[in-house]
């Protein structure tokens, strides 16, 4: 059962490096740290049940928590001090067409 708590932990954090190229080097930092700190956290998880310890969930569903919101916060700060928040190619470098 932990096993697919780890792999639900990849692909969440992996999908929040799906934004990178769309974000700037604060998401990227942002993200990069707390999804190794997540992933850590199911990994400890994952142990602490193979080991017969005392296994804390819960601990686990905040850290899930904290994650995302570390995320949201990334992604806000950048799109706040205006970083990059799109690939070169989509940004409109011109002037805006008045209409």
């Amino acid at each position: 059962m932990t096993n697919r708590i780890i792999w639900y932990t990849v692909a969440t954090v992996l999908t929040t490096l799906a934004l990178v190229p769309f974000a700037g080097w604060i998401y990227l930092v942002g993200a990069v740290a707390s999804g190794i700190w997540f992933l850590w956290g199911a990994i400890d998880l994952h142990r602490h049940v193979k080991a017969g310890g005392k296994i804390k969930p819960m601990k686990l569903f905040f850290m899930s928590n904290n994650y995302l919101s570390i995320v949201c916060v990334a992604l806000s700060a950048d799109a706040i001090l205006g970083l990059q928040t799109s690939p070169a190619c989509c940004r409109n470098t011109g002037p805006r067409p008045r209409i």
